[in-house]
């Protein structure tokens, strides 16, 4: 049995010896949460051309600084330019009206001054002019060409995780679709003979729902994979290894089985694995629950496939898969694993000695400082208290009392 500290390394030196980078080209619109397998470079300047940044008027302010003191003259308007007007000034206008993103197509025009900034009237002839209250600075209120970025310069850096954000600067460019690192195919076994579908209603007295299945079906897809198969096998050896080998066809990256994985005579999944020449790199924890988890590899002579065996009781799965699998998950996709929040307890408690516990927790967040109280119904079969769970406490193996206001790791939900 290992320490967590040691099984977590083992998943971060095999995620990297994996060197996942395989890569799928996808749309712009479906690319959210994936990870740029590709530096993205600017196309074109943004803006692509010098607009106004404000509601107001430009001005050719070398011309106007040649006649001293322009706060005391009055300067004509002749027309006013919108966004999306293709105009140009007229080349003996000092001013020109503009509007918010309206295009400053001629070069002498090289200031914009806002509308509170000015005093305008009408002469008899109904002409607008207009005088400043204020000496505008050069390129004030301009957004230059380029200004944000230039065109061949970066964007958007490899490796990075796609957000609504980064989808809006692509779109600004006119990116349609972009090279992504592909999702890790999931295959998912549940084992026992006592399992129906979690559907099924009218049980026999030693018959249990499938739980544990719709949950992980329902993780992974939070996550940057795919379920390629899942099924259910009794405790049948052959069955289990006949169905592992056609994940293994299906080209599943990593397969995960709940149950068979602890001391029983029933728990098969082992030796199952050493008969098909799998390499365990480790088998039992030193943990609470989820301690009999099983890491290995298969390697098909193409490359290795990731096997994680989970006990089968309900809570064992789940930390299993959010301690193990979603951690390794994100070293083969070099996503970071969120740090944990460092929150004082609102109430004491008591561990086993020696093993690292996951505890049930409910966090409360506050300016004044956050909070987090451990659950009543810590033991792995037991889901009422999920109710009122959003985040995970985890002690240390060698701490075995915490009192209240003692500082714990947080994980949240």
């Amino acid at each position: 049995m290992i320490s967590y500290e040691e099984s977590q390394k083992i998943l971060y030196e095999f995620a990297k010896k994996s060197n996942f980078h395989e890569d799928e080209q996808v749309p712009l619109m479906t690319s959210l949460g994936r990870i740029l397998n590709e530096d993205i470079i600017c196309r074109e300047d943004n803006p692509r051309f010098s607009n106004s940044a404000m509601d107001g008027y430009a001005l050719r302010l070398d011309e106007l600084l040649k006649y001293g003191d322009i706060q005391t003259r009055w300067l004509p308007v002749e027309n006013t330019i919108a966004a999306g007007d293709t105009q140009k000034p007229g080349c003996t206008q000092i001013a020109v009206e503009i509007m918010t993103g309206a295009a400053i197509s001629d070069d002498r025009f090289n200031t914009v001054i806002r509308y509170e900034d000015v005093i305008e009237r009408r002469t008899p002839l109904g002409v607008k002019e207009i005088q400043l209250k204020k000496i505008p600075l050069l390129y004030e209120n301009i957004r230059m060409a380029g200004e944000d970025s230039k065109k061949g310069s970066l964007l958007i850096p490899k490796g990075t995780q796609i957000n609504s954000l980064h989808i809006l600067m692509l779109a600004s460019q006119g990116i349609e679709k972009v090279h992504v690192k592909r999702k890790i195919r999931i295959g998912i076994i549940s084992t026992g003979k006592e399992l129906v579908n979690f559907e099924s209603q009218n049980l026999e007295v030693y018959e249990v729902r499938n739980s544990t299945t719709p949950y992980l079906l329902s993780e992974f897809a939070q996550v940057l994979t795919e379920v390629i198969s899942f099924c259910h096998v009794n405790d049948d050896t052959e069955l289990f290894k006949k169905e592992l080998q056609e994940l293994v066809k299906k080209d599943a990256d990593i397969i995960v089985s709940t149950g068979a994985v602890s001391a029983g005579v029933f728990d098969f999944v082992r030796d199952c694995l050493e008969s098909l020449r799998a390499e365990v790199h480790f088998h039992k924890c030193a943990i609470r629950p989820g301690k009999p988890v099983l890491f290995a590899s298969l390697n098909d002579g193409k490359k290795n496939r990731y096997i994680f065996g989970l006990p089968g009781n309900p809570v064992s799965t789940v930390v299993g898969f959010t301690f193990f699998i979603k951690t390794f998950v994100n070293y083969l996709l070099e996503v970071p694993n969120k740090n944990p929040l460092m929150v004082a307890l609102s109430n004491d408690i008591e561990k086993p000695k020696g093993l690292t516990s996951f505890l049930k927790a409910e966090l409360s967040e506050a300016e004044e400082g956050s909070t987090v109280k451990v659950q009543k119904g810590q033991a792995s079969f037991m889901l009422s208290p999920f109710r009122s769970t959003n985040a995970w406490v985890r002690i240390p193996e060698d701490k075995q009392y915490m009192n209240k206001q003692n500082v714990v790791e947080v994980y949240k939900i």
